[in-house]
């Protein structure tokens, strides 16, 4: 019944703050989170036609119960305590694993009152999330016509965690995407049509890589075997992989039907990797640098 230290108080803050960003919230704290997220999303539709509003006709907010560009969802998730602004960010990110800035700053002004406040309140947060091996970033995406597409995400500095996460895709899937990447960034205009993609012709490896270790056991009779087992996708295989490839913002739609270029998530993740691929465009490189 006593009231809790100023340092429980810290560490209880902290200890919720890990458990939403490693998705491992139980119980109230879970109810709390998706209820939270639903708030939010409701926002996120509120700011649009807002700002939908505006472009129409300046300072008329009376009738849509807006103030400072949220609407009624958005002034129910105002809070000054920053606590709750950053769990809130969190929970936004971790549930949509990327987003636009401007999408972010819709966001924090909703929670904060201020647009401005997106980068102070990343900055506070990612001092938190340091400990845990978390980030979140802010990079420009290569767009056309010579513009950037500014993103936001919530990024595993864990390589062992970031292994864990991408253990949805099989070796054969992973192997689709490494060659896809490398295809689309030298393509003209860094993006490819889904066609050609369906179409692309790789050496395709056996599902099973050979074992780091090298002791004896007795699965090792059975390498032989399992090397050999070489998974062929199909088109519609394929088809359906870039497509979750998609919602996960590893790849992303142009504005051209049917085209795809590199995702949000792979610039914020995965740069070591685009930087490794061969005969990298020299735009790219430095853009990337």
């Amino acid at each position: 019944g006593r009231p809790l230290s100023k340092a429980r108080q810290a560490k209880e803050c902290v200890r919720v703050r890990v458990c939403a960003v490693r998705g491992k919230a139980k119980g109230v704290f879970l109810r709390l989170f998706r209820a939270l997220d639903e708030a939010l999303k409701a926002t996120m539709v509120g700011v649009r036609k807002t700002t939908t509003q505006r472009t129409g006709s300046e300072g008329s907010e009376g009738a849509g119960g807006m103030s400072n560009g949220t609407g009624a969802g958005g002034q129910d998730l105002l809070t000054s305590c920053q606590h709750m602004q950053k769990h809130a960010l969190v929970q936004a990110l971790f549930e949509r694993k990327f987003t636009t800035v401007g999408e972010a700053q819709d966001l924090c002004e909703s929670l904060t009152g201020e647009r401005n406040d997106l980068f102070r309140l990343i900055g506070v947060l990612n001092r938190d999330l340091q400990l845990f091996k978390y980030k979140v970033s802010a990079r420009a995406v290569s767009e056309d016509a010579g513009e950037d597409q500014h993103f936001v995400a919530l990024t595993n500095m864990d390589k062992d965690d970031a292994a864990n996460e991408t253990s949805s895709f099989k070796y054969h899937e992973m192997l689709f995407f490494k060659h896809a990447l490398e295809e689309i960034v030298r393509a003209a205009g860094n993006r490819m049509d889904l066609l050609d993609l369906l179409n692309m012709e790789y050496e395709q490896q056996p599902t099973e890589r050979p074992s780091s270790s090298q002791q004896p056991s007795s699965s090792q009779q059975q390498e032989p075997e399992t090397q050999q087992q070489v998974v062929v996708m199909t088109k519609r295989d394929k088809q359906d992989l870039v497509f979750r490839l998609v919602d996960d913002g590893w790849l992303a739609k142009t504005g051209a039907s049917n085209t795809f270029t590199v995702g949000p998530r792979t610039y914020l993740e995965l740069k070591s990797v685009l930087l490794d691929i061969p005969h990298l465009p020299e735009h790219l490189r430095s853009f990337l640098s």
